[in-house]
């Protein structure tokens, strides 16, 4: 327990140099992690904002989606971020949006590795999508992650990445 001593002057309480310390980490540690949240959360409403923008100039083609946003994928690590449910719904358009690198033998092999029936849009990000791509995953570690986003009446219902 904390130990007060009344100090002679005044009747003032004095805390020791142990719990000062500890005060003092505590607020740094409360001020630390919200600085961390309130960029994380203001990434990720980039983000979204971003995604939001680009559906809105084609509400059709968007309307009822699955969007893959695919940087790498190895059949040994990653799964494919629930393309097996997904494909069993009749009424949504599943997009493949490669990163620009990507060549034709390689979409090839990715559709052959993980199964990738048609119906499905397979094509290479455009310019606003490879940069909205780049500025969602950008981060501290250089990891360049794939995402998957739900879109359902035009509305994004989930964001996610694998």
């Amino acid at each position: 327990m904390a130990e007060f001593r009344v100090n002679k002057n005044g009747g003032k309480k004095n805390f020791s140099k142990t719990e000062r310390g500890l005060f003092i980490s505590a607020i740094l540690i409360i001020f630390t992690s919200a600085y961390f949240l309130y960029n994380h959360k203001e990434k990720g409403f980039d983000c979204k904002k971003g995604i939001s923008k680009i559906i809105k100039q084609e509400p059709e083609y968007y309307k009822n989606s699955a969007i893959y946003l695919i940087y790498y994928l190895n059949k040994t690590c990653c799964n494919l971020a629930g393309y097996e449910t997904i494909k069993s719904y009749p009424n949504l358009r599943i997009i493949f949006l490669f990163i620009p690198d990507y060549s034709d033998a390689d979409i090839q092999n990715f559709k052959r590795v993980f199964n990738i029936d048609e119906p499905v849009d397979i094509r290479r990000m455009d310019y606003e999508w490879h940069s909205l791509y780049l500025k969602c995953t950008k981060n501290r570690w250089n990891i360049n992650l794939n995402f998957f986003i739900l879109v359902i009446n035009n509305q994004i219902v989930d964001i996610r990445s694998f």
